[in-house]
């Protein structure tokens, strides 16, 4: 269960849908509705293969890669799979 939200906010109703070609930085938005309702709060980190808090995501995901590249290299998939939200 993610910090702060309802007890049904949980790995079964909660979760992105990250695809195996995801680029690093492509916004991921929560399945729950109440999470989904407030915005995107989460970006996809490629190099760590994981979800990064957005608002320290060029801090702790830019692994050396310049703020243009993230920014360019960044786009919604098409082919979303399943994964749980830490949100």
């Amino acid at each position: 269960r993610a910090r702060g939200m309802n007890m049904d906010h949980n790995f079964e109703t909660a979760y992105f849908a990250i695809s195996e070609d995801m680029k690093h930085g492509s916004p991921l938005v929560c399945s729950y509705p109440a999470c989904r309702d407030k915005g995107v709060k989460f970006l996809y980190c490629a190099f760590c293969k994981d979800t990064g808090a957005k608002r320290q995501f060029r801090e702790r995901h830019n692994h050396g890669a310049d703020d243009e590249t993230v920014r360019r290299s960044s786009q919604v998939s098409q082919t979303p799979t399943e994964t749980p939200s830490t949100s």
